[in-house]
Order: C-alpha cells, then sequence, then structure tokens
C-alpha cells in the first residue's frame, strides 16, 4: 500500500453563486444547494453541501473538498461557508424573495428591488425607512421587514463566531434571542453562560466553546459553572438541593478533573459568597445539602409567611355554624361531617389545606363555602396554576377563574409588583405549585388577603422544584382537613373507585365496555402461545390506541378526538411514549392538512393540536398550555395558534416551544381534565411505572377511563409506591419556626 493511501484531500476555496435551495434543515442549517461556480469553465449548477444560512442570490466563499457521493454523484463539502449579499439587480431580488426575512414574498421583494434596483442592499442597511415608498408596505410591515433585516445580520455573524469554535449552527437562533447584538461579546466573555442562561443549551455546547477560547480546565470559573449546571439539572427534576458527597462526584465525573479540584471551587464559592468573581454566590450549604441560592431562600421565605398567616385570624367575624346551616339551606345541600369540619376550618383560619382524591366532596364543600363568603361580602380571587386547572376551577366553583400567573402578571425575571386586593386567594390543583412559584404567590398577597389551598396531595407532585404541598401538610404547621369519605354517588363511578383502589395499592377493577372504566389487554402470546417481544406488544398498544382515537370512541361515544379524547402515556421515549404516540395519531388524524411547516424535527400543520412547553411571557402562554394551529404564514414566517381562546402569533423560530399534543406525558396533564382518558402501560415503561402516576392519570378523566397494554404493567405500576423522594427543607423549616 502507498504512502499516500490514507492522506486526507487538501482544503479547496471555491467561490458561487447560490441559484437553488434543494433542502435546509431549520434545525442544524445543514444546506444542500445548487449554486453556479465563478470558474468559467464550471458551466452546469454544481452541489455544495454545508452549515451555512446562505440563500438564493448570494455570492458564496467556500472551504472543503470535492467527493463522488454514491446515491448523489458529484458535491462539494464545505467545511466553512461566508455568504455575501448579492450585489446585481437579478440576484438581489431572488435573495430577498428567499423567504429569508419575514415580510418579503417574492411580490414584495420584486417591488423593493424595481424601487431602489442595485442600491436595494444599501437602503436595507442603512435607510429602511424608505421602504414605505413601495407600493403595498406601509409601516407595520416595514418594522418587521426592518425587525427580520436587522436579525438576519446578527445571526449571520454570531453563526460565523460560532462555527469558529466549531459549534453546531442551529444554537445561534436561542443564543440571539438571548443576548441580542451583544451575543459575540458575551460569549467571548464567559461562554459558560450560555448553559445557566439559555434554554436547551447543555454544558458540554458551552465548554466546547470554552476549550475553543483556551478557557483552562481546571479555571474556577469552569468548576462554578458545571456545578451551577447541576444544581440546575436537579431542580429539573424536582429537588431543591443535592447532597454535597453526591454533586462532586458528579461534578467530578462531568468536568473530568478530580473531586479535590471541585471540593476546593465549591467551598470557594461558599466561603467568598462569590466576591472575587465578581458576583454573589449561587450556592449556599445547609446540613451537607447544598442548595442554589435563590431556591433557598425561597423555601426560607415561604416558611416565614406561612408560619406569620398561621398565628393570624382572617379580616372577617362569620359565626361558621350558622353561616353553613343558611349555606345548606340556600343550596338545598346537607354537608357531611368532615366538609362541614372543613368550612369551619376555612372560615376560621387565615391560611389552611383543604385535601383529598377524587369522590369526596372537595367540590361541593368549596361551593358551600363561596356561598357563605358572597353572602358575607367576603371577596374572593379563585386560582390555579395552569390554564385548564383554571378552567376547571371556574366550571366547579361557578366562580371566574385564573391562572395565578396572569392574576398577579408574573413575567420571568421580573419582581411582581402586582397585589391581589380580594380578602380569600383559592388555589385549586396546588399539589402542581413548585417553590418558585409558591413564593412568588406569598409576596405577591395583600396583607390582609386569606389563603386556601385545594389539592390531592396523593397526586404527582409538581414538574418544578420542592413538593410544597406535601410540605405543608407534613409539617403541621398549617390547619388542614382531609376529606376521604367517598359519597354514594360518586361511588357509583369505577373511575372514582378504582382510583381509590389504585391510591391504596390495590390492583383496579378490569371492568367492561359498559362501565367508565375498562382495561383493554393486549395478548402477551404469540398464536402458538410463545412469549411475545415486549416491542411487538407496544406495537399492538399504539395500533389499538390509534383505532380507539380514531374510529371506535367517535363512533360510540361521540366523542371528538382533538376535544374530548386526551392520550396520557407514562414516558415520552420507547414505542408507546408520546413522541410515537404523536406521529402515528397525527398520521391518523391530520394527515393532509392544507399547510404545513416541518421545524426542529417535527411536522407542524393546520389544525394539529399542541402543546406549549416552557413559559412564555411574551406571548402569554405557559408550560402545559394546549392549543391547535389555525394557521401558517410562510412569508411573515409566523403561526397562529389558539390556545383555548387566547390566539397568538408565534414565529417559526419559538416552535421549538412547541410539541404535538395528541398524546402528552401524565405529568403534563396535571390540572387538566377531559371526558375520556386512554393510558398505554407497558413494561417498556418500568422506569416510571409508579402508584402516584397511574393514580394522576385515571383522576384525569370526567366519563371515561380506558387503559390498553399489559395487565403485569399495571400490577407493577400499583405495587410501586417508591416515588424518588425529592430533597427539600420547606417541611423541616416550617416546623423549625419558633
Amino acid at each position: 500500500m502507498g504512502a499516500n493511501a490514507f492522506m486526507v484531500p487538501a482544503p479547496e476555496a471555491v467561490r458561487a453563486v447560490v441559484e437553488r435551495i434543494t433542502h435546509r434543515s431549520e434545525e442544524s442549517d445543514w444546506t444542500v444547494m445548487r449554486v453556479r461556480m465563478t470558474e468559467p469553465h464550471m458551466n452546469e449548477l454544481q452541489t455544495v453541501v454545508g452549515h451555512t444560512r446562505a440563500y438564493p442570490g448570494q455570492d458564496i466563499d467556500a472551504v472543503g473538498f470535492w467527493k463522488i457521493d454514491p446515491s448523489w454523484g458529484r458535491q462539494f463539502v464545505a467545511d466553512r461557508i461566508v455568504a455575501t449579499a448579492p450585489t446585481g439587480v437579478e440576484g438581489i431580488e431572488r435573495y430577498l424573495a428567499s423567504g429569508m426575512i419575514r415580510g418579503i414574498g417574492p411580490v414584495a421583494a420584486k417591488k423593493i428591488v424595481a424601487t431602489f434596483g442595485t442600491d436595494t442592499i444599501r437602503v436595507l442597511d442603512e435607510e429602511s425607512d424608505r421602504l414605505v415608498k413601495v407600493n403595498g408596505i406601509g409601516k407595520k410591515k416595514c418594522k418587521a421587514i426592518q425587525t427580520g433585516w436587522a436579525e438576519q445580520k446578527t445571526i449571520s455573524a454570531i453563526m460565523l463566531f460560532l462555527n469558529e469554535q466549531n459549534i453546531a449552527p442551529h444554537l445561534c437562533k436561542r443564543i440571539y434571542r438571548k443576548y441580542g447584538e451583544e451575543s459575540i461579546a458575551v460569549i467571548r466573555n464567559d461562554p459558560f453562560r450560555l448553559a445557566l442562561e439559555v434554554p436547551g443549551i447543555g454544558f458540554k455546547s458551552a465548554d466546547t466553546v470554552a476549550a475553543r477560547l483556551q478557557i483552562p480546565r481546571h479555571s474556577p470559573q469552569r468548576i462554578r459553572a458545571g456545578i451551577v449546571y447541576l444544581m440546575q439539572d436537579g431542580a429539573g427534576k424536582g429537588h431543591c438541593g443535592m447532597r454535597r458527597q453526591d454533586l462532586i462526584v458528579q461534578a467530578a465525573e462531568m468536568l473530568a478533573i478530580n473531586a479535590g479540584q471541585v471540593a476546593a471551587g465549591l467551598d470557594f464559592d461558599l466561603d467568598i459568597g462569590g466576591d472575587a468573581l465578581n458576583d454573589r454566590s449561587m450556592l449556599v450549604q445547609h446540613d451537607g445539602v447544598i442548595y442554589l441560592s435563590w431556591l433557598a431562600n425561597s423555601e426560607e421565605y415561604i416558611a416565614r409567611q406561612l408560619a406569620l398567616m398561621a398565628a393570624q385570624k382572617p379580616r372577617w367575624a362569620i359565626d361558621g355554624a350558622t353561616a353553613v346551616k343558611h349555606a345548606e339551606a340556600a343550596l338545598g345541600v346537607t354537608l357531611a361531617g368532615q366538609q362541614r369540619e372543613a368550612v369551619l376550618m376555612m372560615l376560621r383560619s387565615k391560611v389552611c389545606v383543604m385535601t383529598g382524591g377524587p369522590g369526596v366532596g372537595k367540590t361541593l364543600t368549596l361551593k358551600v363555602l363561596l356561598h357563605i363568603f358572597a353572602r358575607h361580602k367576603v371577596t374572593v380571587a379563585v386560582a390555579a396554576p395552569t390554564g385548564k386547572a383554571a378552567q376547571q376551577a371556574a366550571v366547579v366553583t361557578g366562580v371566574a377563574a385564573s391562572t395565578l400567573h396572569r392574576l398577579f402578571g408574573i413575567k420571568a425575571g421580573e419582581k411582581v409588583d402586582a397585589k391581589t386586593a380580594a380578602d380569600v386567594l383559592v388555589i385549586d390543583e396546588f399539589s402542581m405549585n413548585d417553590v418558585p412559584l409558591t413564593a412568588t404567590v406569598m409576596r405577591a398577597l395583600s396583607d390582609h388577603t386569606a389563603l386556601i389551598l385545594v389539592g390531592d396531595v396523593d397526586q404527582l407532585p409538581s414538574v418544578g422544584p420542592g413538593q410544597v404541598l406535601a410540605d405543608i401538610i407534613n409539617s403541621g404547621r398549617v390547619p388542614v382537613t382531609c376529606l376521604s369519605q367517598v359519597f354514594r354517588q360518586a361511588a357509583g363511578s369505577l373511575i372514582i373507585r378504582n382510583a381509590h383502589y389504585i391510591n391504596k395499592g390495590e390492583l383496579p377493577v378490569k371492568g367492561g365496555p359498559d362501565d367508565d372504566f375498562f382495561v383493554v389487554p393486549i395478548n402477551e402470546k404469540d398464536g402458538t402461545g410463545s412469549k411475545r417481544d415486549v416491542g411487538d406488544i407496544a406495537r399492538s398498544v399504539v395500533s389499538t390506541v390509534a383505532d380507539l382515537v380514531a374510529e371506535r370512541l367517535p363512533a360510540r361515544y361521540g366523542f371528538d378526538p382533538f376535544r374530548d379524547i386526551m392520550v396520557l402515556s407514562p414516558m415520552n421515549g420507547t414505542t408507546s411514549g408520546v413522541s410515537n404516540l404523536n406521529t402515528v395519531l397525527q398520521e391518523r388524524l391530520n394527515p393532509l392538512p392544507p399547510k404545513a411547516v416541518m421545524r426542529f424535527g417535527t411536522r407542524f400543520g393546520v389544525g394539529d393540536k399542541v402543546i406549549q412547553t416552557r413559559n412564555n411571557y411574551d406571548l402569554n402562554i405557559f408550560n402545559g398550555d394546549t392549543g391547535r394551529i389555525l394557521d401558517l404564514d410562510e412569508e411573515m414566517k409566523e403561526a397562529r395558534i389558539d390556545f383555548d381562546g387566547n390566539q397568538v402569533t408565534m414565529p417559526y423560530d419559538d416552535l421549538d416551544e412547541l410539541r404535538l399534543a395528541y398524546a402528552m406525558t401524565i405529568h403534563k396533564s396535571q390540572g387538566s381534565q377531559s371526558p375520556c382518558v386512554i393510558i398505554p402501560i407497558t413494561t417498556q415503561h418500568f422506569v416510571m411505572l409508579q402508584r402516584n402516576l397511574l393514580y394522576t392519570g385515571v383522576t384525569r378523566a370526567r366519563k371515561l377511563v380506558i387503559l390498553v397494554g399489559m395487565w403485569r404493567a399495571i400490577g407493577m405500576a400499583v405495587a410501586n409506591h417508591n416515588a424518588d423522594t425529592r430533597i427539600s427543607r420547606l417541611c423541616a423549616l416550617l416546623k423549625g419556626i419558633s
């Protein structure tokens, strides 16, 4: 074999004009394009592939190598592509008409170039206000074009910088949304801010940038960022802190340094309070556990405020026993003993908790209480953590309700100045409240406002950090009434009976087609009696679920597949997980939408059911809100979405915040209810098969629950009561306040 057999070909430089884009990944900007080379001997169009945001009409300079692809033939594979603005009239028009700028389509591009000719690019750069002289471009559209043009230029510069750091180009859009024109300066100064401040960018990506910028592996900056990143990751899993030794071991492994260096960096930050790093310490330590400072402060604030309220009397003076009798007579109801005691507790307390499972009369108890308050001119605000939960609270109480975010005008990173003027704030589905939201609510309460917390402590805890409802109840510091008596009318529902069976660790009754709860078992053996592979079983589960949603349930019960049926899976991954279920159900329910766009590996089409996955304060939509796509505007690069009556316009670049919602995790369903709930359940989900998970899923249904899958997996879930214990201090803090 010759000496040069394994030599890598020397890179070449080529110059060309982009004629058309054959393919572009919206996530990574990996592009396949047809170009016309400037070399006079290369008359035919050539193929160039690489990461770029170049558009038709632009000139490009690329560095890479030629190769013959077995499927696609000759192409130039570029390691680096630099695109510049076109100079000729034809190139400028094709460039603007390509869809790169929101507000400019082929028609507008033609008019703009006809008006300004070869001076178009300069006008866009320096005198973009002149666009209003173009027929069809008003002030609003002019502003959109100005914004889009500025963003495009900045993003291109960021992409070039990130490409030099060997970072995937798709990150640049998120970085730009966070830091704007300061993006490059921020990254050069402290690349680890990317991991701590930009959603979706992990520590490894930031660490890669830091390495390219030659930041030492053992620098205090890197160690601190790694520790804080692990703490934030733990908070995302529900913990308010991490045991010191666990944190040191995990950080040492992630940073590839020894544990002693991590411990020294941790102690340095804890001891000096971060002064040497020109920042207050982000970490504190209590009893061998490390906490994010802001999260520890939040728990301490909640504890102080609750203890203070528990020692106070409400501002009203109502004779409870007499008031209950009047309310029962007026409403034509009779409360049971536990319900009456709950009403009396809520009338005499500045802060209290009412908890209990389905069918125990929480709704009637609240109705009697709210009737008493109305009769005595006590003003009430009703709220819940999510939009779905607020809608449900309004239905059951008959009182207008809102989300806590909307009630107090909560926005990311902003201090809440609004105070509730109501005498009482009732928070329903309080088990969903995490520590940060609870602390914000406590800060927003007026001094006179009483607080009534209603929820089912046996449901899943909040998605965010903490276990606030459980900690308050277990502390013994706040008055609590636990309703446990299932009433005869409710006991007629197999949904409610089975929910209580599951909660007690007993197997549910299988039920049948005439019941409001039944199991559709999938045979675990094939026709020969041999045991089927769990993946094969899961595929049968998915097929059965799809048939139920698309055909069988609408035909028998009249359910609308989009509005009335909620498919809940224990987890995202696996064959019968949310991701695959969404793909299958989308194909069954909305196979050929009138308009569609591919973004971030997902096809979003008009009519698709979607769920928001992050709080977006600018659009006033929040994690867990579900909606339907009404329209897609390709020229403006925007989607119009109806979130339960709240219509928003979302830029395509923000569609990474959405997921399809034909199916969702049980965690995401908290606070929601639906006429029909279908839960696929197989041993593929064994990691997530827990009693409180199944209990939460079952209690989302109003009329019908169907479990589809393996009876053995149902048994595993019911038997597993060992949900991960969350690390929090709230209970101990409440007990310790004198």
